[in-house]
């Protein structure tokens, strides 16, 4: 159970960041989502946030599954960090 401080902030972007944080990532949730949601919401999580890693995850599993670009710069000066975290899977 969370606490109030883990509760996402309200809008798409802020819940779409929320999930590989604390529910870990369930992929084909992942790319129904991207594919009933369009481009926008990953693209604002990317545009507030370019290098975090959570949101460098959400695009490039965005990215992947659809095999399509957000039409963004690519990050610069970040850690490499991997895509699943295998303590939340």
């Amino acid at each position: 159970m969370y606490t109030p401080r883990h509760r996402p902030e309200a809008g798409f972007a802020c819940r779409l960041n929320y999930l590989p944080r604390f529910e870990g990532l369930a992929l084909a949730v992942l790319e129904g989502l991207f594919r009933a949601t369009g481009p926008n919401p990953s693209r604002a999580l990317v545009e507030a946030n370019p290098t975090g890693i959570y949101s460098r995850r959400i695009r490039f599993l965005r990215e992947s599954f659809l095999d399509e670009k957000l039409n963004l710069p690519d990050a610069e000066n970040f850690n490499y960090a991997p895509v699943v975290d295998p303590k939340q899977q």
